[in-house]
């Protein structure tokens, strides 16, 4: 039989790199149904495998935690890998003569964009970067 000190560990190792996957090709919204999903597979387990309801209740709290930093992890990593690909773009350094004083804000205002047009808005959902191997 496997000591529940192990069994933790092991479900907190799978918990980052669960997460960590998920941070690489899903937004947050996928993050709560991971972390529901865990909770139901550990607490089944735990049942089971007999164990009491306190290594039980540490397992939950192990594989939430382990989800969530796994998954900022993976985001940091994505928006990283990101950035240096943007770095790597012809001309990134080079921008076209006569863009040098515009900032973001400047731009926004002459072009009559608001907020709301320019980020897209807080909460709306876009089902096509959702799809499986979309981001990653």
């Amino acid at each position: 039989m496997i000591s529940p000190i192990i069994l933790s560990l092991l479900v907190g190792i799978l918990g980052l790199l669960g997460g960590a996957v998920l941070g690489l090709c899903f937004r947050v919204y996928v993050l709560v149904l991971a972390i529901m999903l865990a909770l139901v597979v550990v607490a089944g387990a735990g049942v089971a495998a007999e164990a009491g309801l306190r290594w039980i209740a540490l397992d939950v709290f192990v594989v939430t935690m382990c989800l969530q930093l796994g998954y900022i992890a993976g985001s940091v990593f994505k928006a990283r890998r990101a950035s240096l690909r943007e770095a790597q773009r012809p001309g990134y350094d080079n921008p076209p003569p006569g863009d040098e004083h515009v900032n973001d804000d400047d731009e926004d205002k002459l072009s009559g964009r608001s907020h709301e047009a320019v980020f897209g808005g807080f909460g709306q959902f876009d089902a096509q970067q959702i799809e499986v191997g979309r981001n990653c």
